[in-house]
């Protein structure tokens, strides 16, 4: 990386994320085994579209990134990782009635919210899923 092009990004990361931007953010902190050193830059992104907007300004800029999700299937190394490091915890889901069944969609996660949400919704049978990875979209 040049440093010109670092320094600009930071920039531009810090005027869309504000102070969510971490330098050098222990990534120990975002795992389940608690082991890694640091990212070079880290945010969260809260929604999907906050995910592809850190996405754009990374990959324009030739920044290295890596979306890291719930933490628990990674053993980051010591030295850390370069680059940008993007939390992704986008959470809404939907469901709509289709024609062949209930069209589901989730922008990313677990399946945790899915179970109450379909209670609410009036259907049943989705409490098995409730600790599957989350697909971007499921049909049933």
């Amino acid at each position: 990386m040049r440093l010109m092009t670092t320094l600009h990004t930071v920039e531009r990361l810090r005027e869309i994320f504000g102070d969510r931007l971490a330098i050098s953010e222990p990534l120990s902190r975002h795992t389940t085994a608690r082991v890694g050193g640091p990212a070079e830059l880290f945010l969260t992104a809260a929604s999907a579209e906050e995910l592809r907007l850190a996405v754009e300004v990374a990959y324009a800029a030739g920044l290295p990134y890596f979306i890291l999700g719930g933490g628990s299937n990674i053993l980051v190394a010591d030295s850390g990782i370069s680059g940008l490091v993007i939390l992704n915890r986008a959470r809404k889901v939907s469901f709509r009635h289709s024609g062949a069944g209930v069209v589901c969609v989730a922008e990313s996660g677990t399946c945790r919210p899915w179970p109450g949400s379909a209670s609410a919704a009036g259907w049943a049978g989705w409490s098995g899923l409730s600790v599957c990875p989350a697909p971007s979209a499921a049909r049933w």
